[in-house]
């Protein structure tokens, strides 16, 4: 995922440069990338704690939640760690009306499993060109340094 959230983001900053031309973009500011960077952790350690409540009231009734087999979870508490490293379920974002999809690609920015759905036919295929296709059919630029 971490290879289409790049292409996406480049992708964006393209856009806006063909639309105000060349001048600085905030995406390109260090601090805007640590912000985001400390947003997306901020985002895993609130679920964690939700996922530990859960885990919590799980213990309580006797039944575990039903991520806990999924994600075959053995630990007492659910950290950031355990999220990124995929022994707990991320965050999952639904937007029932996604339109360009703009709020589905942050949150796959910030880490979290969406899902963008719209009527509009139109808005739908902006939707595939923004999330879906770059992942599914794009390639790495490799002259561009990591």
């Amino acid at each position: 995922m971490g290879e289409f959230v790049k292409q996406a983001n480049e992708q964006a900053v393209e856009a806006l440069r063909e639309t105000f031309g060349q001048a600085p973009l905030p995406e390109e500011n260090p601090l805007m990338e640590l912000i985001g960077l400390l947003l997306g952790k901020h985002i895993l350690e609130a679920h964690a704690e939700r996922l530990n409540a859960e885990l919590g009231e799980g213990r309580k009734a006797g039944r575990m939640p039903a991520w806990v087999e999924e994600f075959k979870f053995a630990g007492d508490q659910v950290t950031y760690d355990d999220i990124v490293a995929g022994r707990a379920p991320r965050p999952r974002v639904l937007d029932m009306f996604a339109g360009g999809g703009a709020i589905p690609l942050e949150a796959l920015r910030l880490g979290c499993e969406a899902h963008a759905l719209d009527l509009n036919p139109v808005a739908h295929i902006i939707e595939l060109c923004t999330l879906v296709y770059p992942q599914k059919y794009g390639k790495p630029d490799l002259t561009t340094p990591a």
